[in-house]
């Protein structure tokens, strides 16, 4: 969270500017705190020395208040990060600790695997949990299908993990209490009943997302994962059955890059193509990386937001049929 912003060009003109901060908002007594700190552009180049000034300046400030901190503290349970540049001086505060991304129920990975919190984006902006049917046919480790499964059991994610910034002295536990205890009421109210089909061409893939379901603690009364190509729909368990009626949702984040492993992304995307068109009749929203890409795959689309995954530009395109969502435009 930003906080702060001072122009210094001088390590006394910085303590001096730092000094009248109210880190006494934020910092409590007792904590460990540590400095992320990068300079550019600026007479104060020094990184090593910007922190030993502002770590004086502000445990000088925070004494003024009876607070006593340990700085700086490599494994600290406050990160304070300070970026430097133009001699302008931007204070930010880590108010997560570990990233939210990483819900604590997917200990066995797949090889480039999607983060949660970019699959969830993807889910939301696609329409789920309004659908009857989630497909997931190139599972890998099944992130896709296991936030699907907590958005669709009305469920949040992270919801009983502790945050640094419920340790700020300005931290108001009850407006806290009731933001959390509403968010919870409108997750639940957006639960419904749903199917998930799983598949994945890779065997091991297969054995990840099953482990990853059994230590996640989702209900999987109506959760398939099988093996089997999407490429060739007529190959996967229960695929040709979903009926007719039924209000699907078809998600994919097939090989590219690294993943890959040398093969030919254009034929592949083609014939994943070729399978939306000729074999489902749903929504969709599929990860492409890059333009030519897109053009190979072929399908029609409502909408598409770009984003950055393992490093690569890629983007997710959206399709949704016809009186399936209220709202065409996905992301808007």
């Amino acid at each position: 969270m930003r906080l702060f912003e001072v122009k210094a060009t001088s390590f006394r003109e910085l303590r001096r500017k730092v000094g009248a901060l109210p880190f006494e908002l934020y910092i409590a007594d007792g904590a460990d705190v540590g400095f992320q700190v990068k300079c550019s552009r600026s007479r104060l180049s020094h990184e090593g020395a910007v922190e030993e000034h502002l770590g004086r300046s502000i445990a000088a400030r925070l004494g003024m208040f009876g607070v006593k901190v340990e700085f700086p503290v490599a494994d600290a349970t406050q990160t304070v990060h300070v970026r430097i540049t133009d001699d302008v001086c931007r204070f930010s505060l880590d108010t997560t600790g570990t990233p939210l991304y990483l819900r604590g129920r997917k200990p066995n990975a797949a090889s480039a695997t999607l983060r949660e919190t970019t699959a969830a984006s993807i889910l939301k902006a696609a329409g789920w949990p309004g659908f009857d049917i989630l497909i997931d046919p190139m599972c890998g480790a099944g992130t896709f299908t296991l936030e699907a499964l907590e958005m669709a059991s009305g469920r949040l994610p992270n919801v009983e993990r502790g945050f640094p910034f419920t340790d700020w002295p300005a931290f108001r536990p009850k407006a806290y209490a009731h933001l959390k205890e509403k968010m919870i009421e409108e997750a639940a109210a957006a639960g419904r009943k749903t199917r998930v089909l799983a598949f994945d061409l890779d065997p091991e893939a297969v054995e990840t997302t099953r482990r990853n379901l059994a230590v996640a603690g989702l209900p999987t009364d109506h959760v398939s994962v099988e093996a089997g190509d999407f490429t060739d729909p007529l190959t996967l368990p229960g695929f040709e059955s979903i009926p007719a009626s039924a209000r699907a949702l078809l998600v994919l984040n097939p090989p590219y890059g690294k993943r890959l492993a040398g093969g030919n992304p254009k034929q592949l995307y083609r014939r994943i193509g070729e399978a939306i068109r000729n074999h489902f009749h749903g929504s969709y929203a599929v990860i492409v990386p890059g333009l030519e890409i897109e053009k190979a795959l072929s399908v029609p689309r409502d909408g598409k937001i770009l984003f950055q995954n393992g490093g690569l530009r890629v983007a997710a395109i959206f399709h949704a049929e016809p009186d399936e969502q209220d709202d065409p435009e996905p992301g808007a």
